[in-house]
């Protein structure tokens, strides 16, 4: 499955990503590392759908490129990323 969630307004559009099984926080934003990376491995979230504190977009385009790169790293070597 491929896909892009996207975030206009005051409330986490995470419907769909609770609903594949991605864990959220009481407010219905995404539950993130510092790596980007959620409960199901190889599924990263980034931006003002996570619950990172900080909702800006220099810090939604930080995390969009650590999960992308977290994301190569991960289809590159699957078992090496834990």
């Amino acid at each position: 499955m491929n896909a892009v969630f996207v975030q206009v307004g005051e409330a986490p559009n995470s419907q769909t990503a609770r609903e594949s099984g991605v864990e959220t926080d009481e407010h219905g934003y995404i539950k993130a590392d510092m790596y980007q990376r959620t409960n199901i491995s190889g599924v990263y979230a980034a931006g003002d759908v996570t619950n990172q504190p900080v909702k800006q977009v220099g810090t939604a385009v930080g995390q969009g490129i650590t999960a992308a790169l977290e994301a190569y790293a991960y289809v590159r070597r699957p078992y090496y990323r834990k």
